[in-house]
C-alpha cells in the first residue's frame, strides 16, 4: 500500500480529498492532511510518504518552495501539484522540479484519483527496476566471486567486482550441502524441484544474514552454497566451526533436509583461494560417514577418508563407468565393496549412509540416459528414501537398497551391447571430453578407439542415427548453452569456447538445432 500526503491551506478541498475519494480501495493509505508548506515538510520527513498531492498556493512555504526542498532530499517521492494559477511561469518551474503532474483547479475526484493511480504505477515499475539492477548486480558479483574462488585471477576489475574487500586479506572456503528428505508419496520432478526450492530458500535466507555481517559472500553451484570468509587476521578463522553451525541452525529448523559443511583451511591472499575451496570440496566429500548438521574441517580428515574409507568422486566414476559400459557386475562389486566396508568398520552413522545410497542410485538411473527409466525411479523417490530410513541396522539397509539396485542390474543386462557399441559409447564419451578442440576430427576420435575413420563413421550412424559431425555439433551446443546463460561471458565467444572456428557457422549451426538465435536463447535463459 502506498502512503499519501496531502497538503492544500483550503481545508475544506483538503478533507474533501481526503475523505471523498476510495483511497483504500485503490491501495493507497492516507498519512497525512496538512495546511501549509512547512507543516508539509515536517510530515515528509516524518512519515516518508510516497506520493504528496500539494498546492501551489501555501503559507510559510509555497508548492514550490516545498517541492524543492523535497526533491533535494527524497528524490524519488512523487508529486501532485496542485493551483488555480494558469500561468507558464508556474508550470516551467513544477517541470523543472521534476513534478509527476500538474492538475489545474477546478478538477474533479476521479482527475485526482487518475494521477496517484499514475504515481503510484510509476513507483511500482521504479521499485522493480531497481530490483531487477540490485538482483543483476548480485548475480554478476556472484560470478565474479566464482571465478576468484574456483580459478583464482590476476584481474583488480574481478576481485574489485566480487565483493572481496581486498586481495591481500585472509580468506576461508566453506561449502554447505543441502538436500531434502522427501516424504514417502513424493516423487517425480517435483522431488527435485523442491530441491532447489529449498536450496535457494537457504541461500536467500544466507544472503540477508551475511549482508549484516560483512565479511563473507556466497554463491550458488550445483545443490551447494559456497562461502567465501574474508578476515584481517589469520586467527579471525578460529569461530568457523561455530559459526557454520549457527547458519546450519537457522537454513534448516526442521528435521527435513540433510545439511554438511565442508571447511577449507585458512589461507593469505585472494590467489590462494582456490587451494581452501579445493580443502572444503575434499572435507564435504567426507560427509557422509558424518551426521546430519556436522561441519566437517579439512584439517581433521587430511590424509584419511571417513569412518568407512570411501572416495565418493572415485566410486561416482566407478559407477558412471559400469553403467556406460552396460556392466551391471562392475556396479555390483563397487556395491559390494562399499557395505564390505561399511561392516568391517563396526561402526557406522546409518542415516548418512541412507543417503549415499539414494544419492548413488539416482545418479545411476541418471546416468543411463534413459528419460522414461529415470522418470520411473524419481517416481518411487519418496518411497526409496522412507524404505532406507526406516531400515535399523546394516543389514536391513543392504536389503532394502538391493531391492532398487536390482532393478538398475536388470535393465543394464537387458542392454548388454556388442564391442563394436561400446567403443562408439567409448568414442562419445572421448568427444564430449575434447570437443573445444576446433581441430577435432574423426580421425584422432577413431584412434582413440582403435578403428578406422570409415568404420567409426559407419557405427555411429548405426548406433547413434546422426553423423559424426552431427554428433561433434550437436554436444557443442548443448556446452554453449550452459554459457550463453552466464551473462559474463560475451555471445561471440562462446563459438570459440565450444570449438566453432566460425562465430557465423556457430549461429545458423545453433538457429538450425535450437530454432533461436545465440543471442535470442540467451535473453530466454538470462531473463528466466
Amino acid at each position: 500500500m502506498y502512503k499519501l500526503l496531502i497538503a492544500d491551506d483550503d481545508e475544506i478541498i483538503c478533507r474533501g480529498l481526503g475523505t471523498c475519494i476510495p483511497w483504500e480501495e485503490n491501495n493507497i493509505e492516507i498519512t497525512g492532511l496538512v495546511y501549509d508548506g512547512e507543516m508539509a515538510l515536517e510530515y515528509v520527513e516524518r512519515e516518508k510518504p510516497d506520493i504528496v498531492i500539494v498546492d501551489i498556493n501555501m503559507p510559510f512555504m509555497d508548492g514550490i518552495e516545498f517541492s524543492y526542498a523535497v526533491r533535494q532530499t527524497y528524490p524519488e517521492i512523487k508529486i501532485i501539484m496542485l493551483t488555480a494559477y494558469k500561468e507558464f511561469a508556474y508550470a516551467q518551474k513544477a517541470v523543472k522540479l521534476q513534478v509527476f503532474e500538474y492538475l489545474t483547479k477546478p478538477f474533479t475526484n476521479e482527475e485526482v484519483l487518475e494521477a496517484v493511480r499514475r504515481a503510484a504505477d510509476a513507483l511500482e515499475e521504479e521499485r522493480n527496476y531497481r530490483s531487477r539492477i540490485q538482483r543483476n548486480l548480485g548475480m554478476i558479483q556472484e560470478k565474479n566471486l566464482e571465478e576468484v574462488t574456483l580459478y583464482g585471477t590476476a584481474e583488480e576489475e574481478t576481485i574489485k567486482n566480487s565483493g572481496i574487500c581486498s586481495r591481500l586479506n585472509y580468506f576461508q572456503a566453506v561449502i554447505l550441502y543441502l538436500r531434502r528428505i522427501p516424504g514417502e508419496k513424493e516423487g517425480g520432478k517435483n522431488a527435485l524441484i523442491e530441491d532447489e526450492v529449498a536450496l535457494r530458500m537457504a541461500a536467500d535466507k544466507l544472503r540477508t544474514r551475511i549482508s549484516r555481517e560483512k565479511d563473507c559472500s556466497l554463491f550458488l553451484q550445483s545443490n551447494r552454497i559456497v562461502l567465501v570468509f574474508e578476515y584481517m587476521d589469520r586467527n579471525s578463522g578460529k569461530k568457523i566451526v561455530e559459526r557454520i553451525t549457527g547458519i546450519m541452525e537457522e537454513i534448516a529448523k526442521e528435521d527435513t533436509v540433510f545439511l554438511a559443511g565442508g571447511v577449507g583451511r585458512v589461507c593469505h591472499g585472494a590467489d590462494r583461494l582456490p587451494s581452501s575451496y579445493q580443502e572444503a570440496v575434499y572435507a564435504l566429500e567426507q560427509r557422509y560417514g558424518y551426521g546430519n548438521r556436522s561441519v566437517i574441517l579439512y584439517t581433521e580428515v587430511q590424509g584419511k577418508a571417513a569412518d568407512y574409507d570411501v572416495e565418493l568422486p572415485a566410486v561416482r566414476k566407478r559407477l558412471q563407468e559400469g553403467v556406460q559400459q552396460r556392466s551391471s557386475e562392475k556396479i555390483r562389486q563397487e556395491v559390494e565393496s562399499l557395505f564390505q566396508k561399511l561392516k568391517r568398520t563396526g561402526k557406522t552413522n546409518l542415516p548418512s549412509v541412507q543417503f549415499l545410497l539414494v544419492e548413488l542410485l539416482r545418479f545411476c538411473w541418471e546416468m543411463t540416459e534413459e528419460g522414461e527409466l529415470y522418470e520411473t525411479f524419481l517416481k518411487q523417490y519418496g518411497q526409496l528414501f522412507s524404505r532406507m530410513i526406516a531400515a535399523r541396522n546394516l543389514w536391513e539397509l543392504r536389503e532394502a537398497a538391493d531391492m532398487y539396485f536390482n532393478n538398475l542390474y536388470s535393465y543394464l543386462d537387458s542392454q548388454n551391447t556388442t564391442d563394436i557399441e561400446k567403443r562408439v559409447n567409448q568414442a562419445v564419451e572421448y568427444i564430449k571430453e575434447n570437443f573445444p578442440d576446433p581441430d577435432l576430427n574423426l580421425n584422432d576420435v577413431a584412434r582413440h578407439v582403435n578403428l578406422s575413420a570409415s568404420y567409426l563413421g559407419n557405427s555411429i550412424k548405426k548406433y547413434k542415427k546422426t553423423s559424426y559431425v552431427s554428433l561433434l555439433n550437436q554436444i557443442r551446443i548443448d556446452n554453449a548453452k550452459k554459457l550463453l546463460a552466464r551473462p559474463d561471458i560475451k555471445t561471440y565467444e562462446v563459438a570459440f569456447l565450444v570449438g566453432f572456428n566460425s562465430s557465423q557457422y556457430f549461429s545458423s549451426s545453433f538457429k538450425k538445432s535450437t530454432g533461436m538465435t545465440p543471442g535470442a536463447y540467451r535473453e530466454s535463459a538470462l531473463g528466466n
